[in-house]
């Protein structure tokens, strides 16, 4: 646990950089696709505003993972990550994963209705993809949390008997 702890706070400076760029790309995004002009980008503009608002949902959703994330590495450096305040940031996490998947899955609709009149067959297959690949998160850190929910009680017990 001494590596781990020693790990955190450059984990925790990766983490508030990440997320000075998270912000930057949100900002810079959202003045980029609002400002597109009908001419720029013609395929682009009957998406226009479901990208801008998928962009900013998942963007939004990658912001609370990185804080939730910063928050459950000071509960690993005060060595109180097996307590009950932990499952609260894990939970912020699997809600943010499932939102952006959510998000996700309702910007593919249109596209797909798209692609079916576009000569792209193999763009419903790539979204398809896309949703599949976007739920592992949201499956993996449930696991996480059954794991940390499973190391908390060990934990109690072997307090307990000490």
């Amino acid at each position: 646990m001494h590596i781990a702890k020693r790990a955190v706070r450059p984990l925790q400076l990766l983490l508030a950089a990440l997320l000075a760029a998270l912000l930057g790309a949100q900002a810079l995004l959202v003045a980029g696709l609002t400002q597109l002009s009908p001419t720029d980008v013609p395929e682009l503009q009957r998406f226009r505003w479901t990208l801008l608002v998928l962009a900013v949902v998942v963007l939004a959703c990658a912001e609370v993972v990185v804080v939730a994330t910063w928050r459950l590495l000071a509960l690993v450096r005060a060595d109180r990550i097996f307590s009950p305040g932990a499952f609260r940031w894990v939970d912020a996490i699997i809600g943010a994963f499932a939102a952006a998947w959510v998000a996700l899955l309702v910007a593919v609709v249109p596209v797909l209705q798209f692609a079916q009149v576009d000569d792209a067959p193999g763009l419903g297959g790539l979204h398809l993809l896309l949703l599949l690949v976007g739920l592992v998160p949201v499956l993996l850190m449930l696991v996480m949390r059954a794991l940390l929910t499973q190391a908390t009680s060990l934990r109690s017990d072997l307090e307990a008997v000490i």
